[in-house]
């Protein structure tokens, strides 16, 4: 049997779900942040929306997302 992983756990087929600090971790956050950043940066797209809601970890997370994904950008030549 295969060990799933914490992205077993936390993709689905339309979204991201995840306990905060468990499955869903600033870690993975900014990991999700940075390939973002590379796709949006090969696809040629300039501007990235992010949004947030009104639970305790979303400012943190919310911030890890937007300075990881930018960074894709910062390192393009």
């Amino acid at each position: 049997m295969k060990k799933s992983s914490p992205t077993d756990v936390i993709f689905r087929a339309y979204d991201i779900r995840g306990i905060v600090d468990k499955t869903l971790t600033t870690e993975i956050i900014y990991d999700i942040g940075r390939a973002l950043g590379s796709e949006a940066v090969d696809k040629g797209i300039k501007t990235l929306v992010t949004a947030k809601d009104g639970r305790i970890s979303s400012p943190d997370f919310s911030k890890v997302l937007a300075d990881a994904s930018v960074l894709p950008y910062q390192l393009r030549p």
